[in-house]
């Protein structure tokens, strides 16, 4: 089967009826992007190669916080989280919940030195990475 890569807006109350929909035990990407990515072309063909094929959230504002509903999907491998205003202790919560992702994207977030230092410590299972755009 071959999925359609979409990209669907939705508001923070959404997005948490979304994970408490989504099945844990056959979820295995998921990706999620700020209110301000504009970047992305009107043809999913033209997006970057980790937003391809899937359907990627959009938010209408950016989270106080990690939804912890996130953590539900156990069987994640890939994840997508752009311009969230993630910390380097968000990071760390990834890195200590999802110790079997094979690839993560943490564009343009604040995920720091102690993030990514977490993020190497707790995922080794990796074999892609993205922190292009993170600050201190």
């Amino acid at each position: 089967m071959k999925v359609e890569s979409n990209l669907v807006q939705i508001s923070l109350n959404e997005l948490q009826d979304l994970l408490n929909t989504l099945d844990p035990k056959t979820t295995t990407n998921f990706a999620l992007i700020g209110p301000r990515v504009t970047r992305l072309s009107a043809s999913p063909a033209n997006w970057p190669k980790s937003l391809h094929g899937r359907v990627v959230y959009q938010l209408t504002d950016v989270p106080p916080y990690l939804p912890r509903q996130l953590f539900r999907l156990v069987r994640l491998h890939d994840l997508v989280l752009w311009a969230l205003h993630l910390k380097g202790s968000d990071a760390a919560s990834i890195a200590q919940g999802f110790s079997q992702l094979t690839s993560l994207d943490l564009n343009t977030n604040h995920v720091g030195d102690a993030g990514a230092r977490a993020i190497a410590e707790g995922l080794d299972q990796l074999t892609s990475l993205n922190l292009w755009g993170n600050s201190h």
